[in-house]
């Protein structure tokens, strides 16, 4: 590539140093600061912070956290699969919903449980984040909610679904909804005419799944 860093990221608002550009780099990989906190510090966006890290190739914490997921999920015995299924089968909920506020679409696996030991094996292998849920009412218990999306909802199903049982369906299609997926987040309005067709079916196909009643 031509031309030097500093040129290179030198657009809009943004007039890096070579200086500030080195400190950037040292931040990252010396301090314990997040993306967002050096992004502040120096007044640009977290984005061209990635775009520099990219451009030096500095491994970034998200993709060394990524490749250890992967691993850890390959190192899953059949007997976890097989129970982390079950806890889906009895306490999940799988999601495809399209949001007309933000007119996006997302996937997601849910679990609320008042143990939040069961729900730390889910977050250990698949990421995802845990809620506390306080209880509603005196004789009830307080509650913890797991959720993951997308990819890694989707890599869930991929592993679980040899064993699933009463959710196999919804994970199928939460399956074939991750295959319309592209790596931004925000790309309904440049989908083809047949995959938002498609995404509108897969909808409507795990909403009649998840009524209650329905087996």
């Amino acid at each position: 590539m031509k031309g030097n860093l500093r040129n290179i990221v030198n657009f809009r608002s943004y007039v890096l140093t070579d200086s500030s550009i080195k400190n950037i780099i040292e931040d990252y990989k010396n301090s314990k600061s997040n993306v967002l906190q050096i992004a502040s510090k120096y007044d640009i966006s977290k984005y061209m912070v990635y775009r520099i890290l990219r451009f030096k190739n500095v491994e970034t914490r998200l993709k060394n956290k990524l490749e250890k997921e992967k691993v850890n999920i390959k190192k899953i015995p059949n007997s976890i699969k097989s129970y982390l299924a079950g806890v889906i089968d009895g306490e999940g909920y799988v999601f495809i919903v399209f949001n007309k506020s933000t007119q996006n679409y997302s996937s997601g696996v849910y679990i609320k449980n008042t143990d939040k030991k069961l729900l730390e094996l889910f977050a250990k292998y698949f990421g995802g984040n845990i809620f506390f849920h306080r209880k509603a009412k005196p004789h009830h218990k307080d509650s913890y909610q797991w959720i993951c999306f997308g990819n890694k909802a989707a890599i869930l199903c991929r592993y679980t679904l040899p064993y699933l049982i009463i959710k196999r369906k919804q994970a199928k299609l939460l399956l074939e909804f991750s295959k319309t997926l592209k790596r931004k987040l925000n790309d309904n309005h440049k989908l083809s005419k047949k995959f938002r067709n498609k995404r509108k079916m897969l909808v409507k196909k795990i909403k009649i799944l998840n009524k209650r009643g329905v087996s």
